[in-house]
């Protein structure tokens, strides 16, 4: 599903030699973004997204992290025009960009420092009909159910969710222990797949796709 190309392990060494350079938190951060489990989660949504076929022109992505993986991925195997990375660290930015410099360079891709609970995402789209196609949430854990963002934006789109029942980091804020938990903290009433995996570090992900 992922292409490595040339073009791609240029732009992964760089932004892991900046990593290194930069040490601690930054640098740890970027060696557990790059774990097994990091992989076989997105892998698992984009199968899913494609035997749904759900369209992935216009992107958001809530928390994407440094998103190496996902954006590959969507532009890859959807073709995606332009995919909106909506992060609240800075030092993600950089490091995001960097991963995926030729994305940025063609601007298919844009990371935007921006908290996504408390403020609207629909100003980046208020000149396109229709709104964002899809919108994609694989830190679900990580943040307020997402019921709470969607009283902020009133649209249309497919989500894509996962989220995880590990409750032994304190940033785990707000696990599951089932998809029909995430999918009610949500609000999905129009579920197109629901299910669950587990990944090779033993941790039990759920996912919901749907609106």
């Amino acid at each position: 599903m992922l292409n490595y190309t040339p073009d791609v392990a240029n732009d992964w060494k760089n932004a892991l030699s900046f990593a290194l350079k930069e040490g601690g938190y930054l640098n740890e951060r970027v060696i557990t973004s790059l774990s097994p489990s990091q992989l076989e989660s997105k892998m698992w949504m984009v199968e899913m997204m494609l035997e749904l076929a759900v369209p992935c022109k216009l992107v958001a992505i809530l928390g994407g992290w440094f998103a190496q993986y996902t954006i590959p991925l969507l532009v890859d195997n959807f073709n995606s025009n332009i995919i909106y990375n909506y992060e609240m660290d800075p030092d993600v930015k950089t490091v995001s960009y960097k991963f995926n410099k030729r994305y940025k360079e063609s601007k298919q891709y844009v990371c935007q420092i921006h908290n996504v609970m408390f403020e609207s995402i629909e100003y980046n789209i208020s000149a396109i009909s229709g709104g964002y196609d899809t919108i994609i949430n694989t830190s679900c854990e990580h943040m307020f159910p997402m019921r709470k963002f969607r009283e902020l934006n009133k649209n249309n789109s497919i989500y894509v969710l996962q989220s995880s029942n590990d409750r032994q980091y304190d940033d785990h804020i707000n696990c599951v222990d089932s998809a029909d938990e995430l999918s009610d903290q949500a609000n999905i009433v129009d579920v197109m797949y629901s299910g669950e995996l587990e990944l090779s570090n033993g941790m039990t992900r759920y996912m919901v796709i749907g609106r």
